[in-house]
């Protein structure tokens, strides 16, 4: 069973490509595609509020260009795996009786890129940098006890 925040990643992921999560209703179909994913080091605020719309009703979402909903991705049925192509999140059966469709991947232009940043969900620059801070601020720390227990 995919974890909730696995099927989330999967989808910020498609979402940097361009694609869209497409949700069902009786009353037509809303295309839900926040234009920024990524802010300072993890997802957006703008990701958060369309995740929390999808979650509302997940079995009537899917990823554009695929036929799992994301209520069945949600499911036992379901496991967030690795494309063999392109690397990034794609949803597996968790047994091998059920068919599954193409990687989104598959009609994207140009992709994989190897040339380009991939889509993630955790901006590795930002938390180098605060990685670094938290270093400095612990040293500075340390070093401030030790010259209290010199006086």
């Amino acid at each position: 069973m995919a974890a909730s925040s696995q099927v989330k990643a999967y989808v910020a992921c498609w979402i940097q490509l361009g694609k869209a999560v497409m949700c069902e209703s009786p009353g037509g179909s809303e295309r839900i595609q926040p234009q920024s994913v990524l802010s300072l080091g993890s997802l957006s605020q703008e990701f958060h509020l369309s995740w929390h719309r999808v979650s509302l009703d997940p079995w009537h979402c899917h990823l554009e260009g695929t036929h799992e909903s994301l209520g069945q991705l949600l499911s036992p049925a379901w496991e967030i795996g690795s494309c063999s192509r392109c690397g990034l999140p794609i949803p597996l059966p968790a047994t091998t009786a059920t068919a599954i469709g193409p990687c989104p991947c598959f009609d994207l232009k140009g992709w994989p890129n190897s040339t380009t940043v991939p889509p993630r969900i955790q901006d590795e620059q930002f938390l180098q940098v605060a990685g670094l801070r938290s270093m400095h601020q612990r040293l500075m720390d340390r070093d401030r006890m030790l010259d209290k227990q010199d006086r």
